[in-house]
């Protein structure tokens, strides 16, 4: 592990976001969650402190990562804030372009893999 990271993790599926969350938390990451793109808005708008890094699923209800990473990109404040799609969903390459995240993973991925991520995509990392 290269340092802490303040993750955001934006997961419809609740075995998905919880083992997420209790990896990410094991190797010394804060994380938080919420379930759907509107949540994370909301979890942005209010948060003190910005996430070095934003794991994204593409297929959500309410909005999905399409639609959150449009107005994320377009917000002053987040627009910086690194993205990795994790996602069963399997983006086309012009959907991949529209997405501009830093990187796009298929799920299911490994324990290993997931720390590899965020160690090489988070902002913050120290």
């Amino acid at each position: 592990m290269t340092g802490p990271c303040n993750v955001l993790v934006v997961e419809d599926d609740d075995d998905i976001r919880e083992s997420l969350v209790d990896v990410l938390t094991e190797y010394g990451h804060v994380v938080h969650a919420v379930t759907n793109g509107a949540e994370a808005i909301v979890w942005l708008e209010q948060a003190a402190t910005m996430p070095g890094l934003i794991l994204l699923d593409l297929m959500m209800p309410v909005m999905d990562g399409f639609v959150f990473r449009a107005m994320q990109r377009t917000h002053a404040r987040w627009a910086s804030i690194p993205v990795v799609v994790l996602s069963a969903h399997a983006a086309s390459e012009t959907r991949r372009e529209e997405l501009q995240a830093n990187a796009v993973f298929k799920k299911p991925l490994g324990v290993s893999a997931i720390r590899d991520i965020v160690d090489q995509h988070c902002q913050n990392a120290a």
